[in-house]
């Protein structure tokens, strides 16, 4: 009774106090926000480039980037009944707009496509079935319409009736034969449109990556080893903190810039990576400025810079996998640069 005591009582602080707060700090800096709006900590560049609509939820971490000078908006633009997960990143140069119900993915069109297959097939034999076949057929037509209406923006439940109807069918087939091949065959294609596509792009990505990967790894003690001491903080720009912290223990990721005053001076080093950077070939990614670029030179480039290919032309205009940059300041003793070869 305690526990959900305070959780009643955080819950109710947050919601009449920290909010609309929070609501009102960023609208005062320009951001368009809707009704019922759930957020928490939010990163943002330029807040008069964020327009989001209607009964969205935003978890924590979530960072609004737009990369550039100022410009009139809003570029960010979320629609209504949105739904963004933890520590998601908009790097944004041009414009993007997210329409309603943004959680309406390929996953939850393929289960919805099963219940209609199956729908229209209880149709073309509706003179032929009982209502040993049309109970359990209901209860999967009313199975869906609950997972619509009460869970409208959490896509799992839908992809999961994909695997469950087909199933029921089959164990009903037990007591009626007759719905054992509908049964099986939309459970085959449950497996082939849900989890096949998915499964084939993170094979394919993880396949198209694995140079990058490989060329990257070393990275993190190639810039370890011409540091001044292993205690030096580095400052990545990026999201491959996984990758370097096992080697530098002192880096922080450039995105917590945006929450105010850091003190950059202490900064030994900095990885630079192209994941998401959208400019030209060939041209070496600027420092953000709050780094103080003319402080810092490069120590090696990125050993591959890798964009999406699709049969030999590049389908993405922004640059992926692990290529980054390596600098150091430039007060480091030049024993520091040539402790190592890349």
């Amino acid at each position: 009774m305690l526990c959900k005591l305070f959780f009643r009582i955080r819950e109710r602080a947050n919601t009449l106090l920290l909010h609309p707060l929070r609501v009102a700090y960023w609208s005062l800096q320009g951001m368009t926000i809707g009704n019922r709006v759930g957020f928490s900590t939010l990163h943002v560049t330029w807040p008069h480039q964020v327009q989001i609509g209607n009964d969205c939820r935003i978890e924590h971490d979530v960072y609004f980037h737009f990369d550039g000078i100022y410009q009139p908006g809003p570029s960010i633009v979320i629609g209504d009944d949105c739904f963004i997960g933890a520590s998601c990143e908009f790097n944004i140069t041009d414009r993007i707009e997210n329409g309603i119900h943004i959680l309406l993915n390929i996953d939850t069109l393929s289960s919805l496509l099963i219940i209609i297959l199956l729908a229209a097939w209880a149709l073309l034999n509706i003179k032929r079935l009982g209502y040993t076949e049309w109970i359990p057929l209901t209860a999967g037509f009313l199975s869906t319409l609950l997972a619509l209406s009460l869970f409208p923006r959490q896509n799992y439940y839908m992809d999961l009736l994909a695997f469950l109807v087909p199933v029921a069918l089959l164990i009903a087939g037990r007591w009626s034969p007759k719905l054992s091949t509908p049964g099986l065959a939309l459970l085959l294609l449950a497996i082939f449109s849900v989890s096949f596509p998915s499964f084939a792009l993170s094979l394919l990505l993880r396949f198209e990556e694995r140079s990058s990967y490989l060329t990257a790894r070393n990275q993190a003690s190639y810039l370890l080893a011409h540091l001044p001491s292993p205690e030096s903080v580095v400052a990545l720009d990026g999201d491959l903190y996984d990758l370097y912290k096992p080697s530098i223990h002192h880096i922080f990721n450039t995105q917590h810039l945006a929450d105010g005053p850091v003190d950059t001076s202490t900064v030994a080093g900095i990885v630079n990576c192209y994941a998401g950077y959208a400019g030209a070939p060939n041209v070496i990614r600027p420092l953000q400025s709050e780094l103080g670029p003319s402080d810092f030179h490069l120590i090696q480039p990125a050993p591959e810079h890798l964009w999406m290919t699709l049969f030999g032309r590049r389908v993405t205009t922004s640059q992926w996998g692990y290529s980054c940059d390596l600098y150091v300041r430039n007060s480091m003793s030049a024993t520091h640069s040539t402790n190592a070869t890349p």
